[in-house]
């Protein structure tokens, strides 16, 4: 390996130290303008102990089992769609008491369409392009 590429990468190294060896390659090949495979530069990072150390990533915890014990305690939300015949699908929202498994609260959503200025009345096709109602709604 040239002497030359050596010094700069320990150089650059030494000059940002927070760095990691992906950005002191990138420096290293800015500045001699050619290029650096960035293997050769973790290498003479780790030779010379110029590698920080990183934290290892937070494993993500699960809930694991609550113990519930009295009312209030630990809530459940539960959302699902349904068919609604005058709005088509709409959003069932649901909150569960874990305790007494009684619904504590609940909503229903209608999702709003392109083109809707306010609350959908009528389901699709109820009026056709001269605003008359349609013959199968009776």
């Amino acid at each position: 390996m040239p002497r030359s590429l050596e010094q700069a990468i320990v150089a650059e190294a030494l000059a940002n130290q927070t760095d990691g060896y992906r950005m002191i390659c990138a420096f290293v090949r800015r500045k001699l303008g050619v290029p650096v495979n960035r293997k050769r530069v973790l290498r003479v990072m780790r030779e010379r102990k110029l590698i920080q150390r990183r934290r290892p990533l937070e494993r993500r915890k699960r809930p694991g089992f609550f113990r519930v014990e009295r009312p209030r305690q630990l809530w459940q939300l539960d959302m699902t769609s349904v068919w609604v015949a005058e709005h088509g699908w709409c959003y069932l929202n649901a909150i569960i008491d874990c305790c007494t498994r009684e619904i504590v609260g609940w909503s229903l959503e209608v999702p709003r369409r392109r083109g809707d200025r306010g609350h959908r009345t009528r389901g699709r096709g109820a009026r056709d392009r001269a605003g008359r109602a349609d013959a199968r709604l009776g």
